[in-house]
């Protein structure tokens, strides 16, 4: 089974780049997906 995750919330630290690499480094089956928005680079 592979769950998408909905990462929303704050944008000014790279929280959302340290799940994702902690989520591969378990080797979860997680997609991420996050609103676009340009303040997110």
């Amino acid at each position: 089974m592979e769950l998408i995750v909905y990462l929303a919330g704050q944008i000014h630290d790279n929280w959302r780049q340290e799940i994702k690499e902690k989520a591969t480094s378990m080797n979860l089956p997680l997609t991420t997906m996050a609103q676009e928005s340009p303040f997110i680079h």
